[in-house]
C-alpha cells in the first residue's frame, strides 16, 4: 500500500488497510459512492452491528465500514472475545438473526431493501442448510451427514424434510 502510493515510509494507516485490502478488496473512492447508496449501507451495517451486540454478547465488534469494497458495500467485523472450538444450535441461529438483521433494517428504514442483502441471504441459507443437513440441527435432529450422500440417493420423503427444516430456520 505504501509502494503503490509512492511513500517513502509504510505508516500506521497503511498496516491498518492492508489486511482490509486483502479480506474484502480495494477500497471504492467516496466520491463514486452516491449519498443514496451510502445512507443504506449504513443502516445496513447498524442492523448487523445492533444484532450482533445482542446475539452474540461475548463477541467484540472489531470494525464497522461503510466504505465499498470489493464486491461488499460495506462491512461489519466482530472478533470473539473467548476462543470457541464448538458452536451449538444457539451460536447458528444467533449468526443467521445478525446477517438478516441488514435486511431488515433496510426495510425498517426505507421500506424496501437492496441487492446488498444477497451475499447475507447466501450465508445465512448456507448456515442454515449445514445446521440441518450436516449437523443434525433441525426440528427433528436427524442423526447424519445428509450433505455427502448423493441426493440421488436419498429419497424424495428425506429431501423434502431436510428442506422443509431448513426453511423453517
Amino acid at each position: 500500500i505504501a509502494t503503490m502510493e509512492n511513500k517513502e515510509f509504510v505508516d500506521q494507516d497503511d498496516l491498518e488497510e492492508a489486511p482490509d485490502k486483502i479480506r474484502w478488496g480495494r477500497a471504492k473512492k467516496s466520491s463514486v459512492v452516491d449519498e443514496r447508496d451510502r445512507r443504506i449501507t449504513a443502516y445496513h451495517e447498524t442492523g448487523h452491528l445492533i444484532v450482533t451486540y445482542l446475539q452474540h454478547p461475548k463477541d467484540d465488534v472489531f470494525k464497522v465500514s461503510i466504505i465499498p469494497r470489493g464486491p461488499a458495500g460495506g462491512v461489519t467485523y466482530s472478533l470473539p472475545s473467548e476462543d470457541e472450538m464448538f458452536r451449538n444450535r444457539d451460536w447458528f441461529v444467533a449468526e443467521i438473526k445478525v446477517l438478516l438483521a441488514g435486511y431488515v433494517a433496510e426495510k425498517v428504514k426505507f421500506g424496501v431493501t437492496s441487492s446488498g442483502v444477497a451475499s447475507d441471504f447466501q450465508h445465512a441459507m448456507r448456515l442454515a442448510h449445514t445446521m440441518v443437513w450436516r449437523l443434525g440441527m433441525g426440528k427433528s435432529e436427524s442423526l447424519g451427514d445428509y450433505a455427502s450422500i448423493p441426493t440421488e440417493q436419498l429419497s424424495g420423503d428425506v429431501k423434502e424434510r431436510l428442506n422443509t427444516e431448513t426453511r423453517e430456520i
